[in-house]
């Protein structure tokens, strides 16, 4: 059989944009999907060349899934991801693994019932851009790090989705589509983060729910800031990183690569690599035996618990 067999739980937004195709791309199968309408499966097994399952049970029952990428909207991921270990396929759980902390853990628990391979897709542990700054850290290249900032901001689009706009499906729109990302580059670079403060704001368009989330974290006497905006102009993405010796930064490293600079003004650009694919190339290899070296659904349950944080936050003003 050649390449592993995939299957979606949705079939809209990013997993039609990029999910699926980085299926592709990596070099593996698309077998089918389970949208939230029969209409929406049909328009993607007809793009993709697969099947459009009537229901997730249909889809669990194909003996041609191996692995399943949960991208349903948000407050259903433990549900389906639950379904879909208990049938024993391979899980990649889209970010955030759930809308909160405490779903998160329940979900966390009841899936350590099953001896099945389980990962979370935060797909810049295989960005090029976010390792060359981690081998730099890892070999003192700025000594004793003092600061850390993360930065992605977009300029749209105007609204959220529909199921984005209810903090009850989705958890928040800038701290969970991006923000949760960064949080956990945060905590890949460093090894591990503390929450400190935070404000969720909605500057440019007023809406009920964030566009804009600044949360600062630590990482023992170092102070870390990310910042992810949906409604502001760029610059697009950056990782600055400052320390006791030097400082390094990262730009335009979101899609993979970037441009890095540091205190003695080498620079040093990053060949694009596409995360996306990485990541599906290291979990389907996974699938058959390799060790999985993306983030764990520890590493989901963790951001989930630091985004929480971050939405309770209180001591500034709202607006």
């Amino acid at each position: 059989m050649n390449g592993v067999g995939w299957a979606f739980v949705g079939t809209s937004g990013w997993v039609d944009s990029r999910f699926a195709p980085s299926v592709q791309r990596a070099g593996h199968r698309i077998v089918g999907a389970f949208g939230s309408s029969p209409e929406g499966s049909a328009r993607f097994a007809e793009r993709y060349g697969c099947k459009p399952y009537r229901s997730l049970a249909e889809l669990l029952a194909d003996d041609g899934v191996e692995a399943v990428w949960v991208a349903s909207p948000t407050a259903y991921h433990p549900e389906h991801a639950l379904a879909a270990a208990a049938a024993g396929r391979a899980v990649l759980v889209e970010k955030p693994v759930a809308v909160d902390a405490a779903s998160a853990h329940r979900m966390a628990g009841q899936l350590a019932r099953y001896d099945v391979l389980i990962g979370t897709a935060f797909q810049h542990r295989f960005n090029p851009g976010v390792a060359a700054i981690a081998r730099a850290l890892a070999h003192g290249r700025i000594g004793t790090m003092c600061s850390l900032t993360i930065h992605r901001a977009v300029a749209g689009p105007a609204r959220p989705t529909s199921w984005r706009l209810d903090p009850r499906l989705s958890g928040g729109w800038s701290i969970s589509d991006l923000g949760t990302h960064l949080i956990d580059m945060a905590r890949h670079l460093t090894g591990e983060v503390d929450f400190c403060a935070a404000r969720l704001s909605s500057p440019g368009r007023g809406l009920p729910l964030d566009d804009l989330s600044v949360v600062v974290l630590t990482h023992e006497e170092a102070t870390i800031t990310v910042r992810a905006a949906m409604g502001m102009v760029g610059p697009a993405s950056y990782i600055e990183v400052s320390g006791t010796e030097g400082w390094l930064r990262l730009s335009d490293f979101w899609t993979g690569g970037g441009r890095m600079v540091d205190h003695t003004g080498a620079e040093v650009e990053i060949p694009a690599t596409d995360p996306y694919v990485a990541q599906v190339r290291a979990f389907s290899a996974a699938v058959r035996g390799a060790a999985w070296v993306g983030a764990t659904l520890a590493d989901g349950v963790r951001v989930a618990e630091l985004t929480e944080a971050a939405r309770s936050f209180r001591a500034c003003p709202a607006g």
